[in-house]
């Protein structure tokens, strides 16, 4: 009498089944976990038909059926592993698995922006709080300004999508021009996210400038035409041409924070009574040509000035 093994055929088909999906999911780009949540109940449906089948098809009176213990127990195992993913999934957790093990990362260019200025406008103010910052002066009496984007997205139509349309932002007082950026904000608990590494402005030259960096602040002084005033809590890096006008003070912590190509002048610590500020500690200066433009530099980091 020929013995029947139920459990067998069922672990066939699904594993057919189940390599059938992963190579349609890789090649369409389609999620095999959504897929395979949405359909698990069809191994309940191969495994009843399977019992069945084999029952009713037999020509036997009585026919001997044996159950396949291991097939039937790898079945259950991916039934339950299933049940508890559907689970999961009406908690919305799933949603969140997917994100993170769908997500990519791109390296984009945010698109140059404009803002023109009039004659009325003296004082530039730029407030830099989150990223670096490439300074550089132009001609024109426009604010340009373009970023560098790490992205972490879907696809490239997300990534797009996640960087912040506008990212400069102005606003004019009186003759004082405040800049500012729009850098974008991401939830703390998504996989998704927009960081704008870096920035690049280019402002008229002839403008008084103030700028304000908590990260690293590269400066390009050639063709400035009037004052420079830099706070900042990172790295400040200035180029200077050496057959340049300018006079550059800087306040640090520590004269080892005073690098680059140059040699520094330095008048040494301040007395206590005249230390309002804990940072102004050394004073560290340099002159090039007649010094009429003025750089102040204020710096609970380095200073770096490299002639070129």
């Amino acid at each position: 009498m020929k013995k029947r093994r139920v459990g067998t055929l069922s672990l066939g088909i699904f594993l057919i089944g189940l390599g059938s999906l992963l190579f349609y999911a890789q090649f369409n780009e389609k999620n095999a976990l959504e897929i395979a949540v949405n359909w698990w109940p069809v191994l309940l449906f191969l495994l009843g038909v399977e019992v069945l089948w084999y029952t009713y098809s037999a020509k036997e009176e009585a026919p001997k059926i044996k159950y396949d213990f291991f097939s039937i127990f790898v079945i259950f195992l991916f039934l339950i592993i299933s049940m508890g993913v559907y689970g999961l999934s009406q908690t919305r957790l799933t949603s969140h698995l997917n994100a993170w093990l769908s997500v990519q990362k791109f390296q984009l260019q945010t698109a140059p922006e404009e803002l023109a200025l009039d004659k009325t406008i003296k004082k530039i103010v730029i407030d830099v709080p989150s990223s670096q910052l490439q300074l550089r002066t132009g001609t024109e009496e426009l604010v340009t300004v373009f970023g560098e984007a790490y992205v972490a997205a879907e696809n490239m139509e997300m990534a797009e999508k996640l960087i912040t349309p506008k990212l400069l932002v102005g606003r004019k007082v009186g003759d004082t021009l405040y800049v500012s950026f729009n850098v974008p904000f991401s939830a703390s608990n998504s996989p998704y996210y927009a960081c704008i590494e870096e920035i690049t402005l280019i402002v008229p030259a002839d403008r008084f400038l103030e700028v304000k960096s908590a990260q690293t602040l590269e400066v390009d002084a050639a063709g400035l035409k009037n004052q420079l005033m830099i706070e900042g809590s990172g790295t400040t890096e200035l180029k200077v041409p050496e057959q340049g006008d300018y006079a550059i003070t800087a306040y640090v912590e520590d004269e080892r924070e005073l690098r680059g190509n140059v040699e520094w002048t330095l008048s040494g610590k301040r007395g206590e009574e005249e230390q309002t500020e804990s940072f102004r500690q050394v004073t560290g200066k340099l002159t090039f040509g007649e010094g009429r433009y003025k750089i102040n530099i204020m710096s609970r980091g380095t200073v770096v000035v490299n002639k070129i």
